[in-house]
């Protein structure tokens, strides 16, 4: 029976599934930015609360906050930087970067202070 199975391989059709949760309306897609915007602030602050950054751009985050700078002008600054960069190389930038670039810095201090 198995056999069969690996050996068959007959007509099917194979999707791919774009969006698993049928974003179709702003509303929905709002709320979904928003979610994932609160667990990328969430992630990076706890990583950065034990000092263990993921990435150079973090890094870099750390490396600032070492040196007096707060939280919100280190990853806000890295993050203008990065978007510079990425904009002169013609990578995507849309508005979910640009509302993250200047969202994010003030929320990572925000949940940094609190120390969950």
């Amino acid at each position: 029976m198995y056999g069969f199975n690996l050996v068959y391989s007959g007509n099917f059709t194979a999707q791919v599934q774009v969006d698993p949760y049928n974003a179709e309306t702003i509303l929905s897609k709002v709320i979904m930015f928003s979610m994932g915007m609160l667990l990328v602030c969430l992630k990076i602050a706890i990583y950065l609360i034990h000092k263990l950054p993921a990435s150079p751009a973090d890094d870099f985050t750390v490396a600032l906050t070492e040196k007096g700078f707060s939280i919100r002008k280190a990853k806000l600054s890295i993050d203008i930087i990065c978007s510079i960069i990425a904009f002169l190389l013609k990578g995507p930038i849309e508005i979910g970067t640009a509302i993250l670039t200047f969202i994010a810095g003030p929320a990572i201090d925000f949940i940094h202070k609190k120390k969950y």
